[in-house]
């Protein structure tokens, strides 16, 4: 793969697959998610979780509560993508894997991509993190009720 973004991608998965047993599988979910992303798709992917609203759940799951709305020509920005029906077809495909909550209304050009929590999960190995997906996003989460190990040691 000649594109820089999936390269890091797949540099980071790969750092955050090491253990010091060698046993963990933890990612072999996401490396089969991302060979069959295309580059547009990284694109959106990452976009939408370095900007999405990140919380915990009251059971201490991830996810993203809101809506993350994007204009058609920023759409077309972030992916490089000028054709409506090919961005149209990336994100079915992403909705289909899991990774976005809608794509396109049939009514309007704003898509949304909303990350999923598989998402979140995703993106934070693919940047090479090994930690709990929380400490990863933890200057970005929206709720007051999380316990952190910095916030549990006051």
């Amino acid at each position: 793969v000649e594109n820089s973004q999936i390269q890091e991608m797949w540099s980071g998965l790969l750092v955050s697959s090491c253990s010091e047993d060698g046993k963990d599988e933890g990612n072999l979910i996401f490396i089969s998610i991302l060979g069959q992303l295309t580059a547009p798709q990284v694109k959106i992917l990452n976009f939408a979780c370095a900007n999405a609203e990140v919380e915990l759940s009251e059971a201490g799951l991830m996810w993203s509560p809101g809506t993350l709305e994007v204009d058609l020509e920023s759409l077309r920005s972030i992916a490089e993508i000028d054709e409506l029906h090919m961005l149209d077809r990336q994100l079915d495909h992403m909705r289909s894997l899991e990774l976005i909550k809608s794509g396109f209304h049939p009514s309007h050009t704003n898509a949304d991509v909303t990350p999923t929590a598989l998402a979140l999960y995703m993106y934070a190995s693919c940047q090479g993190f090994m930690g709990p997906p929380e400490e990863f996003y933890k200057n970005r989460l929206q709720s007051d009720d999380v316990v952190t190990a910095e916030t549990s040691e006051e």
